[in-house]
């Protein structure tokens, strides 16, 4: 049966609802502020807490008159925690390291030019600091844990320096210090291979980062880069330590 409702009888009707709607209106939206308002919060706490623990997100960047040849990091931070097996079967923990300027490189064995290159101007660079090598750490850490065993890390750096400290995470610590020092790996497979075929490349991050001897990370030499290169921020850091 229809219903017939008078013309008041409708504009009362329809106003009942409008007025609860307006009611209840202001405090929702004031819910709804204060909810994103706390969430923004907490999200920017959590932010600023990753920051704290990832020591290099993206590319290091360089102050107006940095008096270093490589790139200054900014601001000088502690460097993220590298504790894993090095190439002789012993423990290398980056914190015993101080006191030394380490020099800290992500490569491979099996790299056609960029990685020896950068070794080798390492190796000519400790030549070039006489003494003051002894107070220089250079770390080598594959990229390459599938292949790099440290067997074979051992037999490749023997072509270079044996102060040169190579380290060889599995897949799970490599991807961990990669993060935290901002490198970037990736494992290229040629066209047609499969997934498991040995025979691969690995793209990098190839750059050099500069600890400090009070444990600050500090600079990051990124290619191309010369041994004189090396030896001039490496002595800035030298002298920075024995001037405190």
């Amino acid at each position: 049966m229809l219903h017939n409702t008078a013309p008041d009888d409708r504009t009362g009707a329809a106003d009942a609802p409008v007025a609860a709607w307006r009611r209840w209106l202001f405090p929702t939206l004031a819910l709804v502020a204060t909810l994103a308002a706390v969430t923004a919060f907490w999200a920017a706490r959590q932010v600023a807490r990753d920051r704290d623990e990832v020591a290099v997100v993206g590319p290091p960047v360089a102050a107006v008159d940095p008096g270093f040849v490589g790139a200054v990091i900014q601001p000088a931070r502690p460097a993220p925690r590298l504790a894993m097996p090095a190439h002789d079967g012993s423990w290398f923990d980056l914190d015993h390291a101080r006191g030394n300027v380490v020099a800290l490189f992500f490569g491979f064995t099996s790299c056609p030019d960029v990685c020896p290159m950068t070794l080798t101007h390492l190796v000519y660079a400790m030549r070039q600091l006489g003494d003051d090598a002894e107070r220089v750490r250079p770390v080598f850490v594959t990229v390459d844990p599938d292949r790099d065993s440290a067997h074979i890390v051992t037999v490749f750096l023997r072509g270079y320096d044996e102060r040169i400290v190579g380290l060889v995470p599995d897949a799970a610590a490599l991807r961990d210090a990669a993060s935290r020092y901002g490198v970037v790996y990736q494992k290229d497979i040629p066209a047609g291979q499969p997934t498991d075929t040995p025979h691969y490349t690995m793209t990098h991050t190839a750059s050099v980062f500069l600890i400090d001897p009070d444990g600050l990370l500090r600079a990051a030499l990124i290619a191309p880069f010369t041994p004189e290169d090396v030896v001039h921020d490496v002595r800035l850091l030298l002298a920075e330590a024995d001037a405190r």
